[in-house]
C-alpha cells in the first residue's frame, strides 16, 4: 500500500469533526452501543440456535441460514464493545445494519407488526439500526480508537 493510499485510508478511519459533535458521536457510541449489547447478548449463550428459541422470528425467517446467526450473535454481543471503543467502528456498524435491517423490514414491516407498543414492535431495532446507519456514514467521531490509530504516523517507506 503507498504512503498516499495509506494516508486516505487512515483519514477515512475516523473523518474530522468539531469538539462537540465529537462528543456527541462519543456519547451516542455507549449509550446505543450498551444498548445493542444488552439487545445481543442473549444470543451469545447459543450463539448457533438462538433462532430457535425466539419462536417469532423463526416464523418470520423461517430459510435463514444457520451460518448467519453466530455472525448476529457476534456482531451483537461482541462487536457492540466494539462501537462503544471506537474501534473497526465502520465494520461493525455494517454487520449491524444488515442484520437489524433484515430484523426491520423481514420481520417488522412485511409482517404487518406494529412500530410502537407490544411485544411484536420493532421501535427498539429501528433505533439501534438508524443508530448504526449513522456511524456507518459518519464514522466513529474523534474521541474513539479509530481516530486515534488515524492520528498515528503513516509507516517509513524504505
Amino acid at each position: 500500500m503507498t504512503a498516499a493510499r495509506f494516508s486516505r485510508f487512515r483519514a477515512s478511519l475516523a473523518p474530522a469533526m468539531s469538539v462537540r459533535t465529537g462528543i456527541a458521536f462519543l456519547v451516542l457510541r455507549v449509550i446505543a452501543g450498551w444498548a445493542l449489547h444488552y439487545h445481543g447478548f442473549p444470543k451469545l449463550h447459543d450463539p448457533m440456535h438462538w433462532l430457535d428459541n425466539s419462536p417469532g422470528l423463526h416464523a418470520a425467517l423461517p430459510n435463514a441460514p444457520q451460518f448467519l446467526e453466530p455472525i448476529v450473535a457476534f456482531a451483537e454481543g461482541i462487536g457492540s464493545f466494539f462501537i462503544i471503543f471506537g474501534l473497526l467502528t465502520r465494520v461493525f456498524a455494517l454487520l449491524v445494519v444488515c442484520d437489524l435491517g433484515t430484523a426491520v423490514i423481514g420481520t417488522g414491516m412485511l409482517h404487518g407488526h406494529p412500530f410502537v407498543g407490544g411485544r411484536e414492535s420493532y421501535e427498539i431495532p429501528a433505533l439501534l439500526l438508524t443508530f448504526a446507519i449513522v456511524l456507518l456514514i459518519a464514522g466513529p467521531g474523534p474521541f474513539s480508537l479509530d481516530a486515534l490509530l488515524a492520528r498515528r504516523s503513516p509507516p517509513e517507506n524504505s
